[in-house]
């Protein structure tokens, strides 16, 4: 059981340090993070930069061939580890030439390469380059989530004792009755559409945010206007 929440835990982790576009919310991924610097060390060994360590490991380990064959399989742990980070620029498609005549050492570029390529969501545009409040934002990218602490997601960590909607006391409060089921939601929500100049009805949450995905394309004033929109969740949550 352990085991299982730790995992369910390094994925959610996963997750939040994918771009903004895939889903995530950018943090920087420690692991990959510390596979670049250590390929910057062993940079600094291959361009026999002018640095007393690397003159020292070239000293004592560097045999008759180059720095990036050998293994030094008496060395600590740590110049064992660089070494080893050829393994790291083999994975990205950098080969001993390469890193060789590498006149700078961009951190970016290589854990860019280690990170690989993300699908593409399709609300991207609603976080990103979004000019809203951050609290709106956020609250908005719960929502795309399906993360939002609604009764029914909190009666999971938690015993309580009513689990139906705060607003109109109806039904369970769950993501898809809270947006826009609920009729005090709907009530606010429909102002909104009102105001927008659409004569509609309140549709259920995954047809609104399909329709809004579908109007808010583009760098029309209108379609800044539809991703504006939907910040206004902040209201009926925040």
């Amino acid at each position: 059981m352990g085991c299982r929440h730790v995992q369910e835990s390094i994925n959610k982790m996963d997750k939040l340090c994918c771009p903004t576009i895939a889903g995530g919310l950018n943090f920087l991924d420690v692991s990959t993070w510390n596979k670049v610097i250590i390929c910057k060390m062993l940079w600094n060994l291959c361009r026999k930069k002018d640095k007393l360590w690397v003159q020292w490991i070239h000293s004592y380990y560097k045999k008759d061939g180059p720095i990036w064959n050998e293994r030094a399989t008496q060395a600590s742990w740590v110049v064992r580890k660089i070494l080893k980070a050829k393994e790291t620029y083999t994975n990205v498609g950098y080969m001993e030439d390469d890193v060789q005549y590498m006149q700078q050492f961009s951190t970016k570029v290589i854990y860019n390469k280690l990170r690989g390529e993300f699908p593409k969501v399709k609300w991207r545009r609603f976080i990103c380059n979004n000019q809203g409040s951050h609290r709106w934002i956020f609250i908005l990218y719960l929502a795309l989530n399906n993360r939002q602490l609604t009764r029914d997601r909190l009666a999971q960590w938690k015993q309580l004792g009513d689990l139906r909607c705060m607003l109109c006391q109806a039904a369970l409060e769950i993501i898809e009755h809270l947006f826009f089921e609920c009729t005090v939601s709907a009530a606010i929500w429909n102002m909104i559409l009102h105001w927008q100049g659409l004569a509609r009805q309140p549709m259920t949450w995954q047809v609104e945010k399909e329709w809004t995905i579908k109007q808010g394309k583009g760098k029309t004033a209108e379609a800044h206007i539809y991703r504006w929109r939907w910040q206004q969740l902040y209201m009926l949550y925040g």
